[in-house]
């Protein structure tokens, strides 16, 4: 499996319900083979600048997949065109996932942009898992994704935690004491167009 993550912002000249009505969301093909497994956006302000993170998972295990995208996408149709008059996709990346990423019902999300102190992925699941135990009720494992090559913004490789509320937060601090992964920055999400700007 592969994951595609676009990283985007909304332009200056969007307002907030021009941003939320051309979701990435109008882009899914029922038949097709991509699916936009997260659709989210920052909350509260916390985190890197980015407005909104969209995830695609694929089942190709190659980089093949973004030949068959070159080859169907045309980026002069009339939903494209109206997308980008609303939202800049800044940078994209690809990405191993560690497991079958588990989106769940949560409506918030905590995502640490992270630099893994070991490439050995069963050593890095299994301090997730522990970690998971360790943060406790309302927090859910979502995803661990290890960043191909360079295609990707740093520092490289994503965790995300799905939260049944906010102030779940708190509780990182304390669990990421012998992580596996050397956390950079950490921001909060949530739902594409459920999120406070």
């Amino acid at each position: 499996m592969l994951v595609y993550v676009e990283f985007g912002n909304r332009l200056s000249s969007a307002s907030i319900e021009e941003f939320h009505a051309e979701s990435q969301e109008k882009f899914v093909d029922p038949q097709g083979d991509d699916h936009l497994i997260l659709n989210l956006a920052r909350t509260w302000r916390l985190g890197p600048t980015w407005d909104s993170l969209s995830f695609w998972a694929n089942d190709a295990d190659d980089l093949k997949r973004l030949d068959t995208w070159d080859a169907a996408v045309d980026p002069y149709t009339a939903p494209l065109r109206q997308f980008r008059k609303v939202t800049r996709i800044v940078r994209a990346g690809f990405y191993k996932p560690l497991f079958a990423p588990a989106p769940g019902n949560a409506p918030f999300f905590y995502i640490e942009f992270t630099q893994p102190r070991s490439r050995s992925g069963a050593a890095r699941l299994t301090a997730l898992r522990r970690r998971a135990e360790a943060l406790g009720e309302g927090i859910e494992l979502v995803a661990g994704l290890e960043r191909i090559g360079m295609l990707g913004p740093d520092p490289g490789d994503l965790v995300i935690w799905g939260l049944d509320q906010l102030s779940r937060i708190e509780r990182f601090s304390a669990a990421e004491k012998g992580s596996e992964e050397s956390i950079e920055v950490a921001g909060v999400y949530a739902r594409y167009g459920k999120e406070y700007t």
